[in-house]
């Protein structure tokens, strides 16, 4: 056994040198073809320092020569580095720059480009927001059967975006035309559609396939809904350990959502025995990842555990921020609970006009706080102020996602950056 352990160790390191031979030498040929011109090697060796492919890692270099081929007129080349000045990788952080290179790139039709100056337009990022220019944007990418363009086409229609009238049967036919294409964040938003029978015959089923075949490749917002069906029954048998087991491997992504769903599964001890140390932990983490919800029970429970009423031990649990929440949620005092079901719910901010009024309502409710409490409000606050009266509008699914809970971490789940 320990011969051929050693064997398979001997081959490894021949593959691995075999390997990192090949691709020295790729990166020989393609940097002898950049040093005569061609605007394609150019780009591909500024990849390749990206990389680290055959030569030590760079991102200046990359940059360099990124700009020599977009000089060349490459509009990869050109998107490529729009996207350096953009996260400021090997160059100083520049939106204008990257604005600049993303347009000049779109000009020339590069789909990439199309897509992310439409995403630019959408969060008004370094230009003036507009809805109709991401639109046209979105719209010229998935003409050339982009899968980022298509999947951005079926959010438009889904949200009735700029001109475009919502259309649910539009917005999935698009989501199905990218996820033939295998793009991950299309496969979300379908199963979104059919777990909903939106433009589909509902099928939840069909919604669980789809999250789980997005969350098997790492998609993070397939991993949390898969979970929520895994967890509440939906699409199969309820399996809260398979649900869980989701949710940690979101979380392990640093995603803000999965980390504040277990703080409150072991918070509440549902499908685990109750942990509020454990409840804390993820809370603790899912408050640093910008999570409003997490921030603001954090908050009231250090409020809390200064307060007159801890130190009388009057409550028990003033003792960790998990607790605090944990008791808050099952008060008996009515009023006590209805601030708290609105502090809940609060970081699922919808910036719409329904938000808006349920923001003016809280504060004549004398209901103050910083953060989340006195920005807008989520679904589920606006139902208990409204009486139930404030439904999604056309448009509130994208808004939840540009400027709600989440906010980037919304956008990318649906847009798929």
């Amino acid at each position: 056994m320990m011969k051929l352990s050693m064997r398979l160790t001997v081959l490894f390191l021949v593959f691995m040198l075999l390997a990192g031979t090949a691709q020295a030498a790729d990166f020989a040929a393609t940097k002898k073809a950049a040093m005569k011109g061609d605007a394609a090697a150019m780009n591909e060796l500024g990849k390749m320092y990206i990389s680290g492919k055959g030569v030590a890692q760079d991102n200046g270099e990359a940059a360099e020569w990124f700009r020599k081929a977009a000089d060349k007129g490459s509009a990869a080349a050109m998107c490529n580095l729009a996207m350096m000045y953009y996260h400021g990788n090997g160059v100083l952080k520049d939106r204008a720059q990257a604005v600049e290179w993303y347009r000049k790139s779109a000009n020339k039709g590069n789909p990439l480009a199309l897509h992310s100056l439409g995403l630019i337009y959408v969060r008004g990022d370094g230009v003036a927001k507009d809805v109709e220019k991401a639109v046209y944007c979105f719209e010229k990418a998935a003409t050339q059967g982009d899968p980022r363009g298509l999947n951005a086409m079926g959010i438009v229609y889904e949200s009735g975006l700029g001109s475009i009238r919502q259309n649910y049967k539009e917005a999935a036919a698009f989501y199905q035309k990218a996820v033939n294409k295998g793009y991950l964040s299309a496969k979300v938003n379908l199963g979104r559609m059919y777990r909903g029978g939106l433009g589909v015959e509902q099928d939840k089923s069909m919604a669980l396939k789809l999250f789980e075949s997005a969350a098997n490749s790492g998609h993070a917002g397939g991993q949390i809904l898969a979970a929520r069906l895994y967890f509440n029954g939906e699409g199969a048998a309820m399996n809260k350990s398979k649900a869980i087991e989701l949710y940690e491997k979101a979380a392990a992504q640093h995603n803000s959502l999965a980390q504040f769903a277990l703080g409150e599964i072991y918070m509440n001890g549902e499908g685990v025995p109750q942990n509020l140390d454990v409840a804390a932990k993820w809370m603790a983490k899912a408050a640093g990842s910008g999570h409003p919800q997490a921030q603001q029970i954090l908050a009231n429970a250090k409020a809390y555990a200064a307060s007159p009423q801890a130190s009388s031990g009057g409550q028990t649990y003033a003792a960790s921020p998990a607790s605090y929440g944990a008791g808050s949620y099952t008060n008996n005092n009515e009023e006590a609970d209805l601030t708290e079901t609105i502090k809940r719910y609060a970081g699922a901010a919808i910036l719409t006009g329904a938000g808006q009024r349920i923001s003016s309502q809280m504060a004549e409710l004398g209901f103050g706080g910083g953060g989340a409490v006195q920005g807008v409000f989520g679904l589920a606050a606006s139902k208990i102020l409204s009486g139930g009266e404030n439904e999604f509008k056309p448009g509130e699914v994208f808004e939840a996602a540009v400027g709600g809970l989440g906010g980037i971490e919304g956008l990318a789940s649906l847009f798929g950056f």
